[in-house]
């Protein structure tokens, strides 16, 4: 056979098996997902998703109109690729433009659901323009934007003459935190039994008015909650300024709620405005079932198998009897065997001191001691459910223990201790 013969035979395969796997031919079918030949579409790429809503806070309605004075609720959904919800996703919320709004956060995790709760407010009495809300999230690494949530900027209750009150102003809650009534006697650290609420009222074109009545009412009353020393909704008239404040009241239950007033001679009376800030009332005091001490990570009084190395760190978490954590500013106090010697914080002149003050629940001091096995720590603080007759001790290096609170007194005292 001549080669040009076999040349032939070649091509003549090769053609054939072209036109069997559907290429070289306009007419012929593509491979699946192929979106280079045959005209056809690769199936589109299933990605995570957020799902975006806006509603009134008290009633839950949908709503696309954001009332100057009445904050509404965004929630935003984060699903995976299977369409499941994503707990403990990080949601970022965007609004443009952006001056025209106030987000009460803009990085938010999701809950057990997926789903991130935030509260946006209208800056600005009245706008010709809309807002656009987005949230956006990463899931595996897949990023994942809403659809925009385009909600109009203004107040239907506005109207009136220059001088009237139109609408009211959020302007703070101070502190957010309270304890229960009773809570704050005798206990350390910043906690308070009450909160100062302030409004301010305005009139159509956003200037103050003083002298104008505002009643302020709670979303509950549970525990006996108080404005103004009073169970029921209460009014007050603003200031020069045209603001208005109302004292609010911790009751005798842990509860979180928030404070809402009206102007009862605008145009429209029956409009709440409600603050920002919800106010959370906690028990306040350390708990002895939640006041626990306990070794640093690494630290060699930890470890018995170890030489020791001073000073040693010890932690002490300090929680209420919800396991909340205390008052930021809380005081505990610490003893020690003699020989020892325990560091805390140091005090406003700078000098160390034998107690530390709790931040998020915790506080940590450095301890130094003698040879292992003959070494105490005790940390203690006024709290409740403390150990009835049973005074605050510590190891003695004499043999047998060192009172530092005896009895009654240490009946308000909870405590911990560590020997090593």
């Amino acid at each position: 056979m001549s080669l040009r013969s076999v040349l032939a035979a070649l091509l003549a395969a090769a053609a054939m098996v072209l036109t069997g796997c559907g290429g070289g031919s306009s007419g012929a079918s593509a491979l699946p997902g192929d979106t280079t030949s045959g005209g056809t579409t690769k199936p589109g790429t299933v990605t995570p998703s957020v799902n975006l809503s806006a509603s009134d806070p008290t009633s839950g309605a949908s709503t696309n109109a954001l009332i100057y004075g009445k904050p509404a609720r965004l929630q935003a959904k984060v699903l995976d690729q299977d369409g499941k919800a994503v707990p403990g996703a990080i949601v970022t919320f965007a609004a443009a433009p952006a001056a025209l709004v106030a987000l009460s956060q803009t990085n938010v995790l999701t809950n057990s659901q997926g789903v991130a709760e935030i509260q946006v407010s209208a800056n600005i009495i009245s706008s010709p323009d809309a807002v656009s809300l987005t949230a956006s999230a990463s899931v595996s690494n897949q990023a994942a934007t809403s659809l925009p949530v385009n909600m109009s900027v203004g107040s239907t209750t506005s109207s009136g003459a220059v001088g009237a009150p139109a609408v009211l102003q959020y302007v703070s809650t101070v502190p957010t935190r309270l304890v229960i009534k009773g809570a704050s006697e005798g206990a350390a650290g910043a906690v308070s039994e009450t909160a100062t609420v302030t409004f301010k009222v305005l009139d159509a074109n956003g200037n103050a008015v003083p002298n104008a009545p505002v009643l302020f009412d709670l979303s509950t009353r549970n525990g006996g909650l108080t404005t103004n020393g009073q169970t029921t909704a209460v009014q007050v008239t603003s200031n020069t300024l045209g603001s208005a404040t109302v004292t609010v009241g911790s009751g005798t239950v842990p509860e979180s709620f928030y404070v809402f007033a009206s102007l009862p001679t605008s145009a429209a009376p029956s409009q709440k405005y409600f603050a920002n800030d919800q106010i959370a009332v906690s028990s306040g005091l350390p708990d002895q079932q939640y006041f626990t001490l306990f070794h640093v990570a690494g630290s060699s009084c930890s470890d018995p198998t170890k030489p020791l190395v001073y000073p040693c760190g010890m932690t002490i978490n300090v929680g209420d009897y919800l396991g909340h954590p205390a008052p930021d500013g809380t005081i505990v106090s610490f003893a020690t065997t003699e020989q020892g010697l325990v560091v805390g914080d140091s005090d406003s002149n700078t000098n160390a001191t034998g107690y530390c003050l709790t931040k998020g629940g915790q506080c940590t001091v450095q301890v130094w001691g003698g040879d292992r096995g003959t070494n105490e720590i005790v940390a203690f603080a006024i709290g409740q459910r403390a150990l009835a007759n049973s005074p605050v001790v510590v190891l003695s290096r004499n043999g047998g223990n060192r009172t530092i609170v005896a009895v009654p007194d240490s009946d308000n005292y909870v405590r911990d201790s560590i020997l090593w």
